[in-house]
Formats: structure tokens, C-alpha cells, sequence
């Protein structure tokens, strides 16, 4: 009887040790979808932020250069190391408003800008989705001192329909690619910087 017994009790202890690592696992799996739910809510709500805070630093202003060299200077700050230039299409060819390069910056010499003739700032206004480099040497950008080679770069459009009306470019070193959620962050302040533009111009707005 004692070692039917025994048995019984060390079967009870090994189900109980079972269930407690059971719990045990679940309850680290838990912390583990916990933290990186918190993780995920804290991207998110810095996201929501730095876009309210472009859209109060748009808001209210009264020409399109203001809103443009603002708006420049708000998407510069959201990313590091980085050159930003807004191009818009004009009747007689586009207008460009960028950041002033920094006289330390080792981006000094590489101003990507003014390899892009007025054809392809035509062509990158209507391309309709994100371009990266690779495409822009497609287009035909000229890289006569070299420098170019030594940039990551992507341009934005400001439409995805309708008539074509600009964009977005980015470029810093090519050490530094950048990721898809930079360009996610960029791509979610172009509706508000689009319907603005328009408004200031009295043209239509298309999505």
C-alpha cells in the first residue's frame, strides 16, 4: 500500500510540476506579446504625433513658399542625417525649396537636386509611386563629379491620381539606407501637405 501510495504522490507532484511550467510559459509568453504590444502602441503614438505636429506647422500658412520651406524643414526634422527637397510643378517648369545643408555636413558637396533636369522632376511628379535611386538613374539623373553614387535617395509623390503635381525627395549617405518605416512615416504626411498645396493654388483636390 505504501508504495502504491508513493506512487500516487510523485504522480501528483510531476502533474503539479507539469501544470506550473505550463503557466510558467504561458505567463512569460504573455509578458512577451505584452511588452511588445506597449512596444508597438508607443511607435504608433510617436507617429501620430510627429504628424499632428506637421499638420499644426503647415496649418495657417499663407503662400506656397512658406508652406513648402516649412514643410521641408518639419519632414527634415523627422529624419536624421538627412537632405529634404520639395519639388512642385509649375506652367513654365517646377519650383524646388530644400533645407540649407549644413557647412559641416559630409552631404555638403552631394546636392542630388541638381542632377534632376526638368524632364525627370516631370517624370518623378507623375510616377504615381515611391522611386528609389535605381530608378532615378533610369530617368537619366547625370552624376557628372561622382557623389551621387555615394547616396541612398527616394522621392515621393504628392499625387497618386489625377494630374501630377510633385514631390518628396530624400537622399543622405548610402551607409545608411533607409527603412521602410521612414518612408511610411514621409508617405503618411503627403495628404495634408497635397490638400494644402491645392487649397493655396484653388485647383482640385484628388486623393
Amino acid at each position: 500500500m505504501d508504495s502504491i501510495r508513493r506512487k500516487h504522490i510523485r504522480s501528483l507532484v510531476h502533474g503539479l510540476n507539469q501544470a506550473r511550467r505550463r503557466q510558467a510559459k504561458q505567463i512569460d509568453i504573455l509578458c512577451t506579446d505584452m511588452v511588445a504590444a506597449h512596444g508597438e502602441f508607443a511607435s504608433q503614438l510617436r507617429s501620430l504625433i510627429d504628424t499632428i505636429r506637421f499638420y499644426e506647422s503647415i496649418l495657417g500658412q499663407k503662400d506656397l513658399t512658406s508652406l513648402l520651406d516649412t514643410s521641408a524643414a518639419q519632414v527634415q526634422s523627422l529624419l536624421a542625417d538627412t537632405i529634404v527637397a520639395i519639388f512642385v510643378l509649375e506652367s513654365n517648369g517646377f519650383a524646388m525649396h530644400r533645407v540649407p545643408t549644413p557647412s559641416d555636413s559630409a552631404l555638403q558637396s552631394c546636392q542630388l537636386e541638381s542632377g534632376l533636369s526638368a524632364e525627370i522632376v516631370h517624370n518623378l511628379s507623375n510616377h504615381r509611386k515611391l522611386c528609389m535611386l535605381d530608378q532615378m538613374w533610369e530617368m537619366g539623373l547625370e552624376d557628372v563629379g561622382g557623389e551621387f553614387r555615394k547616396l541612398t535617395a527616394a522621392a515621393i509623390p504628392l499625387t497618386h491620381r489625377g494630374p501630377g503635381l510633385g514631390f518628396i525627395l530624400l537622399y543622405r549617405d548610402a551607409a545608411k539606407p533607409f527603412i521602410q518605416k521612414e518612408l511610411q512615416k514621409i508617405q503618411s504626411l503627403v495628404p495634408g501637405l497635397r490638400d494644402a498645396i491645392c487649397a493655396l493654388r484653388g485647383i482640385p483636390i484628388h486623393a
